[in-house]
């Protein structure tokens, strides 16, 4: 009997030992390569979210095209889209007028530069919840002619902005000749 006891011990040590040993190298391992991630490659695909996330995406490819995608409007006007981020890989010329879409949306805009990421993936317009779109990507090369876009709120906010900026330049530019011709009369 005491044998068996003596054996249990010994494995009871042994497995502790083990676990103590597994404890060190787990430490160890996040220590060199941090935490560990729950669909880390899944987030590297997706510009750092989760796809249950993503409403709708675009590639590199289709966000470097001259029009905006209708589908991207409708997915940044949706109740459910929390913010739109952007590979910044990209180059600002190709992306601007989405960055300038969320800013009229009043969507957050992130421009995200992590050399970690993986795949082809330009955009993702994304929900703060899981949504589950089927279809977040767009099949086509090119956003429709002439967009159709017209009538859209970001399309009217724009618009709004255009001329709030042109009024304001008027008005200085008023101000400026007024200025100029009450000093002539001084003189």
């Amino acid at each position: 009997m005491m044998s068996q006891d003596n054996n249990d011990l010994i494995h009871k040590e042994a497995l502790h030992e083990w676990v103590q040993k597994d404890k060190l190298i787990n430490t160890a391992a996040v220590s060199l390569n941090g935490p560990p991630e729950i669909k880390k490659e899944e987030k590297m695909r997706f510009l750092g979210e989760f796809q249950e996330r993503v409403i709708k995406a675009l590639t590199k490819e289709q966000v470097s095209e001259k029009d905006i995608f209708p589908e991207i409007i409708k997915a940044m006007e949706s109740e459910k889209a929390d913010k739109l981020i952007i590979n910044g890989s990209l180059r600002h010329e190709d992306y601007h007028k989405y960055e300038e879409l969320g800013k009229n949306l009043n969507i957050k805009t992130t421009i995200n530069h992590d050399p970690g990421f993986i795949g082809n993936v330009g955009l993702v317009v994304v929900s703060n919840e899981a949504v589950n779109e089927e279809n977040i990507f767009i099949d086509r090369k090119n956003p429709i002619a002439n967009n159709s876009h017209t009538n859209s709120t970001a399309d009217k906010n724009m618009q709004h902005n255009h001329l709030l900026q042109e009024r304001s330049l008027f008005c200085i530019i008023k101000d400026i000749i007024n200025a100029l011709l009450s000093n002539k009369n001084k003189i």
